[in-house]
């Protein structure tokens, strides 16, 4: 157990860490606090992706999905990403992906 899952425990209060802000904002109103938990055994906790050829309304679910499970997605493919989604092996962000060894390229379902 971490010392925020102690603290929340102990005092009964949630805790949220600071994207929730930032996507409660992005969103219009105030979202779910579990995605948002920095509690420990998240399943994409430390993931961080790229979306690349998907549509806007697919890329809202894996937005979703991710974020709900400790991920972050990034709109670019800047030095904190670890995985780009793509359906199709081609484009500017897979070309680029292929050149760092840093980021795994997978299909969306991956994430599911």
């Amino acid at each position: 157990m971490n010392d925020v899952s102690e603290a929340t425990d102990m005092l009964d209060v949630p805790s949220v860490d600071q994207d929730w802000v930032v996507a409660s904002a992005l969103c219009g109103k105030l979202l779910p606090l579990n995605p948002f938990s920095p509690a420990e055994g998240r399943l994409f906790l430390g993931v961080t992706v790229c979306v690349g050829d998907i549509g806007e309304a697919d890329r809202a679910k894996v937005w979703g999905m991710v974020t709900w499970h400790g991920g972050k997605v990034s709109r670019e493919l800047n030095g904190e990403v670890t995985h780009l989604i793509v359906t199709l092996p081609g484009g500017e962000l897979y070309t680029s992906a292929m050149t760092r060894s840093e980021v795994s390229i997978v299909n969306p379902d991956w994430v599911v």
